[in-house]
């Protein structure tokens, strides 16, 4: 691997580039303990989730572009590869804790990174399921805002993913977005 960037300088395209060698890692990881990892099923599983996992990162893009009143570039670098990285250990029912263990442990070999930096990431991607009982211990709101721009990112990325079959049913989009604002309301 080349020599490290840091992670406070580097552009969200940088980031996106990354991303394939951090899932390349993942999915090495993999191969090395799971027999059916030549199968070409588990190889098509994988591809369709760093599809949807950079399509999770566009839509957050554009969400916190859109929405965030005090952005900072920060903030943004760290849902970027929040977003990247969501779905990094799919495998395991519970992906979201093991993904969220996977980047504390291995984030720091692709970015000169800040241990809070590692934790934000590891947060967003720990909680991007969660519901709002899980996450009211969180007492940092800029951190309570990025998971809530994630879950939703992550929401309509499996309604685009389903428009490449059928037209998007609007209502029930509406629908959604209503659900997951309003259980950040209660």
């Amino acid at each position: 691997m080349s020599t490290k960037k840091k992670f406070e300088e580097v552009s969200i395209e940088c980031i996106l580039k990354i991303s394939y060698d951090i899932w390349d890692r993942s999915m090495e990881e993999y191969k090395k303990t799971m027999n059916e990892c030549n199968n070409i099923t588990y190889k098509d599983a994988m591809k369709y989730r760093y599809y949807h996992s950079k399509l999770t990162g566009d839509i957050a893009l554009k969400l916190y572009r859109k929405y965030i009143i005090n952005k900072d570039n920060r903030d943004e670098r760290i849902l970027y590869l929040s977003a990247l990285t969501h779905d990094i250990k799919k495998i395991d029912k519970k992906h979201s804790q093991a993904g969220a263990d996977w980047i504390r442990n291995n984030i720091g070999d692709f970015f000169e990174i800040s241990d809070d930096d590692i934790e934000k990431v590891a947060l967003l991607v720990r909680y991007h399921k969660s519901s709002v009982k899980k996450i009211e211990h969180i007492q940092d709101k800029n951190i309570l805002d990025l998971i809530l721009i994630l879950q939703i990112a992550d929401s309509l990325s499996k309604f685009r993913e389903k428009s490449v079959y059928k037209e998007i049913d609007h209502d029930k989009l509406k629908k959604k977005l209503i659900e997951v604002i309003e259980s950040f309301n209660k």
